[in-house]
């Protein structure tokens, strides 16, 4: 009787944290699909990262592809993401990270499998083996919250496609 009572006691307890822990979406604002393009210097960006953002909790996102194409999505909390973005005007940001000083994207890549590797057999790591951190290769006037000059006004019932033509 008393294993019949506490089973008891652990399931309403289990169910009263599950309960307790989801994360209610009834109260957030629709999305509408919002794609793009973002070109430097007139040429597609590949894996660039494209946030938009208005201060509020709500951050649209997305990566572009090998074309400089963009998909977004909108996080709306720890584990719900929704296709698109609320109609609002936005900030826009767009920022790539590549390694410095003419390091191309495999030797870096080649040099972090290295050390990984140095790390999990044990062997002594020298500085010579740390990886050097990646520099922003966009200009602040498009890669800085505070500084960028972009903008986009999401709408309902039409075409959200922002192109983005990046200079130097």
């Amino acid at each position: 009787m008393v294993r019949v009572v506490y089973k008891s006691a652990l399931l309403v307890i289990g169910l009263a944290l599950v309960g307790g822990c989801s994360e209610d979406l009834t109260d957030v604002p629709d999305t509408i699909d919002v794609t793009g393009t973002i070109t430097f210097n007139s040429s597609p960006l590949p894996d660039a990262d494209v946030i938009f953002f208005d201060g509020t909790e709500y951050t649209a996102f997305g990566k572009t592809d090998g074309t400089g194409r963009y998909t977004l999505k909108t996080r709306f909390n720890s584990v719900a993401y929704e296709k698109g973005a609320p109609a609002r005007k936005y900030k826009v940001t767009v920022s790539k990270l590549v390694p410095p000083g003419g390091m191309t994207e495999e030797e870096y890549q080649a040099k972090k499998t290295a050390l990984r590797t140095k790390r999990e057999s044990g062997q002594k790591i020298t500085p010579e083996d740390l990886l050097p951190q990646k520099v922003e290769m966009i200009p602040p006037r498009y890669s800085q919250a505070e500084r960028t000059e972009l903008e986009a006004t999401v709408k309902f019932n039409q075409e959200n496609d922002f192109p983005f033509n990046l200079t130097k």
